[in-house]
């Protein structure tokens, strides 16, 4: 929470007005129709999470924000004077040139996004004396950030060897931190990163009555004898405990935030009717079981119980999973047990308010909120955001903890996606199983031990998004050697190759689009329209790609059974689209136009069952790599040659790259070529010719 005066903070109480400026250097510059989000929870949890804040804003576009750094400030008049707080610095993301008007709309992120770069290292973890501290030290100073907070949960242990992944960011440095400390990382107004835990409270409902009693005694621990010149007003000479309590019933429904204490990191008092809307939902039962482990192995997971609350309120677990500092069986059990004292209990009310903007509250804020039927609950802000001036729409949230497992989250390069080492071990069946894959840009490679009693089976296969897969396993037994081999395709309904779209369209591929996209090959549109069609079973489909648009002057769009989408202007990045149809008569037809040649590129087409987007994959009936395509035919390709051959069902024919053209074919009519070397001799309309030593002779064969 920023700290600000008792007078701002009951302006905000009042106010429906709010004004925001940016600062570049030493200038300011009003800015309009703010939108800032401030959030810490991800799918379902908040242990472990790296967001970054956002700020999305309207300027005049006289203002160059391209790709700039500024600071944020937001104010509230107090009489006559602007009183303004800096929420902090923010960098520019992307700038919208408006289409008919002189204002830009600009997105931008907070000081996070600096820990989008790759991690890299010069710690001698040789030494035995790096920690997780030192680590994180290391990778906030090479992301150019102050770091806050050094003393968390497990960041004095030990760390003997670098097991992030070649092609890990140092914000993916920040996630494993924060989930083996039971925090949460955070930028925040200060630009500085902070690891947080909520402060416990006890989530439990309190009356007005109960509330007043406390804050009595923390007055009485302080030895506060007055409180406010507001004693005079209430007519209080001499104050007891009983006229304090009286006081503060009294004015109890006059305010509206009340510190508890002069300590910031105390929970503030939420009055409902500061809001529009408040739903208070489940208590969150406390954490008493913590498990540390790998999501893809077994029976080897380290687990901490607290057996009393379990028998009272059942097992509510928090798992970490795949945590780069805990890869061994050892280390799990010497992170468990710091983990587990920071989370054991933690516990709130989950809850949303609509209503009110406290733009001085910050995400992992204590609160105490007050609900229509006069009782309090503890709980905190994990999710903030708020609209700007428009009568200063806010939403305040905790929402509940439905998935208490924090999977550390690797984002690989192109060659090297995913890499995965698993050993699953079963004690009582009296079997091994170690498994290792590293995903490349062609697949997966996986090669697998399997061992018992009986017999050792080794597999290695190749897999392609989980649906593509060519798999050879060579199964070794006391009885013998067998060979397997299956083949099955993926789950595109479109087909990739360009035969399969009618014309104006090129393949095409470069190192641009390659590091943006997963498929590694796209299309540049040529002018016109082309159009692929699918029949298929009725039901819900998503459709997505990338695309590219670098001529604002081109008019290009996609038409979806019908339905047209523009593709505007892109400047030189990626863009995604991405639609949700229903389909009722059996058939999607996708078409792309374009009035320009070489200005829209495209990439990535999907289109998959279901009302959510899935990842790039390939056509049941089709392979595609960077040398052989198999479609309704089968192209091989080279770098290195200026030719590429494709196999159809009417005939097997040589193209030149450059041209397109044919240069020699075999069909049932026979070959067709435009140069024949014959070394030895040849038999040609009945005619031989042949070498004999240094003559050549031709001879009739009639």
């Amino acid at each position: 929470m920023i700290d600000l005066s008792d007078e701002i903070r009951k302006a905000y109480d009042k106010s429906t007005i709010q004004y925001d400026k940016i600062k570049i250097g030493d200038k300011e510059f009003p800015i309009s129709n703010v939108q800032y989000c401030d959030d810490c929870y991800d799918e379902g949890n908040i242990f472990g999470t790296a967001i970054a804040r956002t700020l999305d804003f309207e300027i005049e576009n006289i203002v160059d924000l391209e790709k700039k750094e500024f600071e944020y400030f937001t104010g509230i008049r107090v009489e006559d004077t602007v009183h303004y707080i800096s929420l902090g610095k923010f960098i520019t993301t992307d700038v919208e040139p408006g289409d008919t008007t002189l204002i830009n709309k600009v997105s931008s992120m907070d000081y996070m996004l600096k820990a989008n770069i790759q991690y890299e290292t010069k710690l001698d973890y040789s030494s035995k004396k790096v920690t997780i501290l030192d680590v994180l030290e290391e990778a906030s100073s090479n992301a150019g950030l102050e770091l806050a907070t050094k003393e968390f949960a497990n960041s004095d242990f030990i760390v003997d060897s670098n097991q992030f992944e070649v092609d890990a960011i140092i914000r993916q440095v920040f996630q494993a931190v924060a989930g083996i400390s039971g925090t949460f990382a955070k930028i925040r107004s200060d630009n500085k990163l902070y690891f947080i835990t909520p402060k416990l409270i006890d989530s439990k409902k309190y009356t007005v009555k109960e509330v007043h009693k406390m804050l009595v005694a923390d007055l009485n621990k302080l030895k506060v004898r007055t409180i406010t010149n507001d004693l005079k007003v209430l007519g209080i000479e001499k104050e007891s405990t009983k006229q304090v309590d009286e006081m503060l019933v009294k004015s109890m429904n006059n305010i509206a935030v009340k510190r508890l204490t002069t300590n910031i990191n105390e929970p503030s008092l939420e009055k409902q009717s500061d809001y529009t809307e408040l739903v208070l939902k489940r208590n969150t039962h406390p954490i008493n079981v913590v498990s540390i482990g790998m999501s893809q192995v077994e029976g080897e997971n380290i687990t901490l119980r607290d057996e009393g609350s379990i028998a009272e309120d059942g097992e509510n677990y928090l798992t970490i999973n795949d945590n780069p500092f805990a890869y061994t069986q050892e280390k799990r059990e010497q992170l468990i047990v710091a983990l587990y004292e920071k989370v054991k209990g933690f516990s709130y009310t989950a809850y949303e308010l609509k209503g009110q903007c406290k733009p001085y509250l910050e995400t992992g804020d204590p609160i105490w909120v007050l609900d229509a039927d006069g009782a309090i609950t503890s709980s905190f802000l994990f999710r903030f955001t708020y609209k700007s001036p428009n009568g200063l729409e806010s939403e305040m949230s905790a929402p509940s903890i439905i998935k208490s497992t924090v999977e550390y989250q690797n984002v690989p390069s192109d060659l090297e996606r995913i890499r995965r080492t698993e050993i699953i071990v079963d004690k009582q069946q009296g079997t091994i199983d170690a498994i290792i894959d590293k995903q490349t840009e062609d697949g997966s490679k996986i090669n697998s031990l399997q061992a018992n009693a009986d017999e050792t089976t080794d597999t290695i296969s190749k897999i392609i998004e989980d649906y593509q897969e060519q798999i050879a396993q060579l199964k070794l037994t006391i009885d013998g050697l067998t060979n397997t081999v299956s083949t099955k395709g993926g789950g595109n309904i479109f087909s990739y190759s360009k035969e399969n779209w009618n014309e104006s369209i090129t393949e095409y591929t470069n190192t641009d689009l390659k590091q943006n996209s997963i498929s590694g090959l796209g299309y540049e549109l040529v002018i016109g329209t082309t159009k692929q069609e699918v029949q298929l079973k009725n039901g819900i489909y998503t459709i997505s790609f990338l695309y590219k648009n670098i001529n604002n002057l081109d008019n290009a769009k996609v038409i979806i059974n019908g339905e047209s989408f523009n593709l505007e202007y892109t400047n030189n990045k990626w863009k995604e689209f991405e639609k949700t149809i229903n389909v009722t008569a059996n058939t999607i037809s996708i078409s792309f136009v374009t009035d320009t040649n070489n200005a829209i590129y495209i990439t990535d087409l999907m289109g998959n069952i279901g009302a959510e987007k899935q990842t790039w994959e390939q056509n049941a009936n089709e392979t595609y790599t960077d040398t052989v395509q198999i479609g309704k035919g089968i192209q091989v390709n080279s770098s290195e040659t200026n030719t590429y051959t494709r196999i159809d069902s009417d005939g097997n024919r040589v193209f030149n790259k450059a041209t397109g053209k044919v240069i020699s074919e075999f069909t049932d009519k026979g070959m067709e070529t435009q140069d024949m070397v014959v070394n030895g001799k040849a038999e040609i309309a009945g005619m031989l010719v042949q070498k004999v030593g240094s003559q050549t002779w031709l001879s009739s064969l009639l």
